[in-house]
């Protein structure tokens, strides 16, 4: 029996409704194809943004990782050196304990004692004290707690250099900056018409090498040094590699050194020095060292400065 509310035109969408659901096998094995591309293609695209993430997260290690193994490599040679200095001053120790070392130390001590006893100038009577003039000899002194001082006009001649705005010191000499580019610098960024040593130098990059200064005379100095030894000219003629390493037979500590900074930094001290560019392994070049030092041909120029 059929229902009054059965009309043509639901039973028009009634039959659309049946076939739609009952296509034929055809069609809907080919909507199951593209359904099923389409989820491999969207897993695809995410296996992809996922190696690019690790990719770059990979590359961002190998730079740390590099980073810390520089660092790592100054303080070993930083040790290295400190272990050789100790050893060098144990064996002249020990040597002083020998019968030659023994005299040496006495007749010292008895020349020291003899400055003692030995007056420079005829001792006078309680009496009559002999006055000596101080002739131009200034007492350093300082004036008491407390006290403001001010600028006065005629304490001007006695300033040191000038330091620009945004610079900690009067002068900074770039031994190693962009490109291999060196120089004097007498502020840190550029302050006008002076050109700061951040033009050449990033304190990001760890192969860069820099030096503070408290007079502009003394950076000078130091860095006309680096120039008249050659050691500038035999790192431009150079490029740096993986294996190379360098040998200070003449300079600050001499010794052999795993890469530039610790050349210059270490075996230099920011000076200059005699330096051969040596290429193998850093044993090697330090075996390479000590034949030259049991022959004699190496030798200590400077002291060791705490202080520039």
């Amino acid at each position: 029996m059929s229902s009054s509310l059965d009309t043509p035109g639901r039973k028009l969408r009634d039959e659309q409704i049946r076939l739609a659901m009952h296509d034929n096998p055809g069609q809907a094995k080919r909507r199951a194809i593209i359904s099923q591309v389409l989820m491999e293609s969207e897993a695809l695209v995410q296996t992809q943004r996922n190696l690019l993430q690790h990719e770059v997260q990979r590359r961002m290690a190998e730079e740390l990782f590099h980073d810390l193994d520089l660092q790592v490599q100054d303080n070993v040679d930083e040790l290295t050196q400190q272990v050789n200095e100790v050893n060098i001053h144990a064996g002249k120790f020990r040597s002083s304990f020998t019968v030659h070392g023994a005299q040496v130390v006495i007749a010292e001590l008895k020349r020291v004692v003899a400055t003692f006893l030995s007056p420079t100038r005829p001792v006078s009577p309680l009496s009559m004290p002999i006055h000596t003039q101080a002739g131009t000899a200034v007492t350093p002194s300082r004036p008491p707690p407390g006290t403001t001082l001010r600028e006065e006009d005629e304490d001007k001649a006695f300033k040191g250099d000038p330091i620009c705005p945004g610079s900690r010191s009067p002068a900074y000499v770039v031994y190693i900056g962009n490109e291999g580019k060196h120089g004097v610098f007498y502020a840190w960024s550029t302050h006008k018409d002076i050109i700061g040593a951040f033009t050449i130098y990033k304190p990001t990059c760890h192969t860069h090498v820099i030096c503070s200064f408290s007079t502009r005379q003394l950076a000078h100095q130091f860095y006309d040094e680096f120039l008249d030894s050659g050691v500038a000219e035999l790192l431009a003629e150079n490029k740096p590699t993986q294996d190379e390493r360098f040998i200070v037979v003449e300079g600050v500590a001499p010794a052999a050194y795993k890469n530039r900074k610790s050349l210059i930094m270490d075996g230099l001290q920011f000076r200059g020095g005699v330096v051969y560019r040596y290429i193998g392994s850093i044993e090697a070049a330090r075996s390479q060292f000590n034949k030259y030092k049991a022959q004699g041909l190496t030798q200590c120029t400077h002291a060791r400065r705490t202080t520039f």
